[in-house]
């Protein structure tokens, strides 16, 4: 998890992994939070899901250029626990300037921020996969989620949400559907005959670029479409 401050030059950040075994594939989902304001409940998070959880350091160093390039403002300082101290974090953060501030070994308290939000997607996340009544297997989808709902919620004593915060831009809540729902994809022409159906029943796993994302547990397929009912 990476919090960083959005109206001031220095940023903290702390990280935190989640294993589980996704539709029979080894997955971590790989959050990282980003401060939009001195307070802590104001933040924008986004989550990654890896294959390995070396793949950890890319996301670091792709989540800080790509925040460092929408806010135009530079990251001084990384929190995260000693665990992700590679060398390869090491070289990029003396490279561009940026300070590493290591947690001590088991000691969670040091990182209490990260720490926070980490429960707080778990609970969603065990929540998401008890009200659409799905197995553990699809722990990665409902983080994905739980990250997408995080960032569209209003804090107490707050006007915006922090993706408003983040992007300055209005949400659409109508293209926010239930996770697990049903609905019924369309089958494009070239993909059928013309006695053929003409959509295919699926469960609405999570949101894709200015799409979404479905499972077929008929065809044990997942399925990347704008057309659905």
């Amino acid at each position: 998890m990476l919090n960083a401050l959005k109206k001031a030059d220095q940023s903290y950040n702390g990280i935190k992994n989640f294993r589980e075994q996704s539709l029979a594939t080894t997955a971590f989902t790989f959050s990282l939070t980003l401060e939009l304001q001195k307070r802590p409940q104001d933040v924008y998070s986004v989550a990654y899901l890896m294959k390995k959880k070396s793949e950890s350091s890319a996301c670091i160093m792709s989540y800080i250029k790509y925040v460092q390039n929408k806010l135009n403002r530079k990251i001084n300082t990384i929190k995260c626990d000693n665990e992700y101290n590679t060398n390869v974090i090491q070289n990029y953060c003396i490279d561009n300037g940026i300070e590493l501030d290591l947690t001590m070994a088991r000691s969670k308290n040091q990182n209490m921020k990260a720490e926070r939000k980490i429960r707080t997607l778990e609970d969603r996340i065990r929540t998401l996969l008890l009200w659409a009544k799905l197995p553990d297997t699809f722990w990665c989808q409902a983080a994905q989620i739980a990250v997408f709902i995080d960032n569209r919620i209003i804090r107490p004593g707050e006007t915006k949400t922090p993706l408003e915060l983040f992007t300055d831009e209005k949400i659409n809540y109508h293209r926010m559907h239930t996770f697990g729902s049903v609905a019924y994809v369309h089958v494009p022409k070239e993909k059928r005959r013309k006695i053929d159906p003409t959509s295919r029943r699926c469960l609405f796993m999570s949101y894709e670029n200015l799409g979404y994302r479905f499972y077929d547990p008929d065809a044990n397929q997942w399925i990347e479409s704008i057309c659905h009912i």
